[in-house]
């Protein structure tokens, strides 16, 4: 806290190489006028305080912070800055360069009935345990240690309890706290105290963050921290009953990493293919984890890699004894010449990547897997063509190879796509963009289409998911299609993974409000130029969105392509077997009805009651469990309410909790709130049942 006289402002403060930041977190002092603060390191004239106080002087203002973290920031102040505090306290301080991974609150045994409480800091280089007050002192005394990890003969959890144990030599000593799995984890993840032997200083694994998540096994999910770190991910489990059954410590070596890729449902996961094994996380922020992930493998060199290289890979002879090291079995024909070689991601689907290298001969592009096991991907250099993509995927190499896009990431960046370009066009000459080719003229529509397919799955849809070999390769949300002569059209936007190639079979599902429909179906072609093959006489039924004017128009059995920016048209042809199912078990239609609810609230006997009035909302669809409203009034999430549904016969009134708040899309608009009924009865089951058939009814396209 920053203390003003006798007010103070809560907050959170920050100690980076440059500066001292404070930012208040509670909304009634940022009303009443506490702003951010940044004080640069090298503005400040003194520094005084204590354990739990933080003095500084600043353009001849003195700033007081207190708290636990006041006295860290201080500690670690004095070190980047010594000269500053004119105290005579010999207070243990930091070596240059060291840098604190964990600090907090600990306490350390006597014996089996006493504790002594203190502060624990670990950083890349020592072991810190501290007593805290004259008490904490007094019980303590033998109790301080300040070792440099390399002196840690041992490291364990031990009991149920989650005690840390530390070996020191002939010494050990047992530590209690919420800490004890986080230290632990940063232990073990360096390699300190392993198989009981000290753990060499210039041999410690950098670490470069924790996070905390579940891994995964079959229906159970086992809580830990992930430890990242240069090399490799160490996983270590908190849960008192993962003790109890003996789990330990998972590391993931980056050198065995097949692929790392993200999906899931209802909440995203993380999967990490390391050799033969798999590890599927989750957590929170999975979106920008896989993006760390995803930096971590790019920049992560391999032993195999010459040390003495540049981030931009390796030519000509330095390419070629790179090779030697990184794939020595690699086959080449004798007067084949490698130009190019440097490390890369390959894009393998929307958020899957797998690490490797590229190499360019005079012959060939391949994509040589980093994970032992994994065969080459190759193609002839001849047929390679640009696929140029937006400015800001400049960084990124894409091209396609007799029909498939292939998309990498390089560590050089852009360029490295520039040396790539030159080297091909070195044996090729200019390299231009992918012409597009004629489709076979189209053959008519499968008579076996359910009636229902083509009206209701044309135009705007929930999502589009396609799968191949039982596993999602994309899911465009929301979603689109076209009509094509030769099959069904659906909007791409970015680029497709290299699975999509013409003649793949997958799994198309279109999701709709009422449900989701699913078939079977060959992909046969993927547009990658917009304005190709639009004929000029209807190019405006087609901007329009017209599906059937845009398939009758092609002379001679030539489709009509994609006619938007930024977008590809993947076609697959229609299904033959359509299957529709419900992904909640029973419909979910479509309503537009005004309602009303008000709010209910346990009384004294635990009975929900009415505590206000009823108050004007929008039933946006239904379904046997549960419904979603457009209300303007503020609805706090598991909150309980009472609906009027207006049914035909008569109102019917139901009880629902809060499940879900999207936020309005405009300031001022309603909020969409979405409900799960509480305890319907048979005959109200009933009755929501026989509206949501009727409106499903209402809703299919007449028949001829």
């Amino acid at each position: 806290m920053l203390v003003k006289g006798v007010l103070y402002v809560r907050g959170v403060l920050r100690l980076t190489p440059d500066e001292l930041r404070f930012e208040p977190i509670r909304f009634i002092d940022k009303l009443a006028g506490a702003n951010d603060l940044a004080i640069p390191l090298a503005e400040l004239s003194a520094l005084d305080g204590g354990s739990q106080q933080l003095l500084v002087v600043h353009k001849g203002q003195q700033l007081l912070f207190r708290g636990r973290g006041a006295g860290h920031v201080r500690a670690r102040l004095r070190a980047l800055l010594p000269g500053l505090d004119p105290s005579d306290r010999e207070d243990p301080s930091f070596d240059d360069g060291e840098k604190v991974l964990v600090q907090g609150e600990l306490e350390a045994y006597v014996n089996n009935l006493l504790s002594s409480r203190g502060t624990v800091t670990l950083t890349d280089r020592r072991f810190r345990f501290l007593p805290d007050g004259f008490l904490n002192r007094i019980v303590g005394e033998n109790l301080e240690v300040d070792v440099m990890l390399a002196e840690i003969t041992g490291v364990e959890i031990v009991a149920v309890r989650r005690l840390l144990r530390i070996e020191l030599g002939e010494r050990h000593q047992l530590f209690a706290g919420y800490l004890v799995p986080r230290l632990y984890a940063q232990l073990a993840a360096m390699g300190v105290g392993v198989d009981g032997s000290a753990a060499s200083t210039d041999g410690q694994r950098q670490i470069l963050g924790t996070w905390k998540l579940s891994l995964l096994k079959g229906p159970l999910a086992q809580p830990g921290l992930l430890v990242v770190g240069a090399d490799r991910l160490t996983f270590t489990p908190e849960g008192r009953l993962d003790a109890i059954v003996g789990a330990q410590t998972t590391e993931i070596a980056l050198a065995d990493v097949r692929k790392i890729s993200m999906g899931g449902w209802p909440e995203a996961r993380i999967t990490v293919s390391a050799g033969d094994n798999e590890f599927m996380f989750a957590l929170n922020d999975a979106e920008e984890r896989m993006k760390d992930l995803m930096s971590l493998l790019l920049h992560f060199r391999d032993e195999n890699e010459p040390h003495d290289s540049g981030p931009l890979g390796w030519l000509g002879e330095q390419a070629e004894e790179a090779l030697g090291s990184v794939a020595p079995k690699l086959p080449m024909d004798a007067d084949e010449e490698v130009l190019l070689l440097g490390p890369s991601l390959q894009w393998v689907g929307e958020w899957t990547v797998r690490r490797g290298w590229i190499l360019v001969t005079t012959q060939r592009v391949l994509f040589i897997p980093g994970a032992k096991g994994d065969a080459p991907q190759s193609a002839k250099i001849t047929s390679l063509r640009r696929v140029p993509f937006g400015e800001e995927l400049t960084a990124q190499l894409q091209f396609v190879a007799k029909r498939r896009h292939l998309r990498f990431s390089p560590r050089g960046g852009d360029l490295f796509t520039g040396r790539f370009w030159a080297s091909v066009e070195e044996v090729v000459g200019p390299v231009d963009e992918p012409d597009p080719d004629k489709p076979q003229p189209g053959a008519s529509e499968s008579s076996s289409i359910t009636l229902e397919f083509l009206p209701r799955n044309l135009g705007p849809v929930k999502y589009v998911a396609i799968e191949r070999d039982h596993r999602v390769v994309a899911r465009i949300a929301p979603a689109e299609t076209l009509r094509q002569p030769d099959g069904l059209g659906i909007f791409y936007p970015g680029l497709p993974s290299s699975e999509l190639e013409e003649g793949a079979e997958v799994l198309v599902e279109i999701g709709r409000d009422d449900g989701v429909y699913r078939f079977d179906s060959t992909i046969v072609r993927l547009d990658d130029s917009p304005q190709h093959g639009m004929q000029p006489s209807a190019p405006q039924a087609i901007a329009e969105g017209d599906a059937d004017a845009a398939a009758v128009s092609a002379v001679g059995g030539v489709a009509l392509h994609v006619v938007r920016e930024d977008q590809f048209l993947l076609v697959v042809q229609y299904p033959d077997d359509l299957r529709f199912v419900n992904r909640r078990g029973a419909f979910r239609v479509a309503f537009q009805l005004m309602s009303r609810a008000r709010f209910l609230e346990p009384d004294e006997n635990g009975d929900l009651v009415a505590t206000g009035d009823f108050f004007r909302c929008t039933l946006e669809d239904l379904a046997l469990i549960g419904c979603s409203i457009l209300a303007t009034r503020d609805i706090e999430l598991n909150s309980i309410v009472e609906l009027e549904f207006p049914l035909p016969d008569e109102p019917l009134l139901v009880r629902a909790q809060c499940s879900r708040v999207e936020p309005p899309p405009v300031s001022g608009g309603a909020t969409r709130y979405g409900f799960k009924f509480l305890g319907l009865t048979i005959a109200e089951q009933d009755r929501v049942h026989l509206a949501l058939t009727v409106r499903q009814r209402e809703s299919l396209p007449l028949r001829a």
